[in-house]
């Protein structure tokens, strides 16, 4: 008889024990969020920059390219200008000018660049190519004409000139920033490239920066 009631006891506390257990694994507490993701929107801006002949200076005479956008004005990633009609000499350019915007919610940093030069092998070594990139303004303010960073190099090493000129730049939302490119053919190029055209493509690539 005892022992029939010990098995009993047994039996009811290991019942018990498996509802505790139970109810422990099933003990719970949910937290509802609501998460909301920042856009990352940088473009090129279709404003017009310069005019179609900017001036003279000590460095020479220089002739603005105005870009076009195969976007027509939305979503503008990627970038063109014709460079027409160019012959070789050291003192007149041709300077393509375009702002670029953070127009999201979020910072950018750059990435990188892609760029197809849609000229002749030729032409490629000796069309040079000065990149700026200006120091940031806001909208309404006065263009900041002044250089942050600038490299130099050809048509055909165009992409990495872009990502040498723009390391390590960041625009924070609601800034703008100055792109110019500035080309001359070099004099060594002699008579053979004289009136040659290009027309370089650029898609700049930026990616979310996230401040420490």
């Amino acid at each position: 008889m005892k022992k029939t009631k010990f098995i009993a006891l047994v039996l009811i506390v290991s019942v018990m024990m498996m509802g505790a257990g139970y109810a422990w694994w099933n003990d719970s507490v949910r937290i509802d969020n609501t998460v909301t993701t920042g856009e990352l929107k940088v473009e090129f801006e279709t404003d017009r920059v310069l005019g179609e002949f900017w001036g003279d200076d000590e460095r020479g005479r220089t002739y603005a390219v105005q870009p076009y956008f195969p976007t027509d004005g939305v979503g503008n990633k990627t970038m063109t200008a014709s460079l027409e009609k160019l012959f070789p000499t050291d003192d007149v350019f041709s300077v393509v000018s375009v702002k670029i915007t953070n127009s999201g919610s979020v910072a950018a940093k750059f990435g990188s660049a892609d760029v197809k030069a849609n000229a002749s092998g030729q032409m490629k070594e000796k069309l040079n190519a000065r990149v700026y990139i200006n120091k940031p303004f806001v909208s309404g303010e006065t263009i900041n004409w002044h250089a942050d960073q600038n490299a130099t190099g050809t048509l055909g090493d165009l992409k990495s000139t872009i990502e040498t000129a723009l390391a390590g730049i960041e625009i924070e939302p609601g800034q703008t920033r100055l792109f110019r490119i500035r080309y001359n053919l070099d004099p060594s190029a002699g008579n053979n490239l004289q009136n040659s055209d290009a027309e370089p493509e650029i898609t700049l690539n930026w990616v979310q920066y996230n401040q420490d």
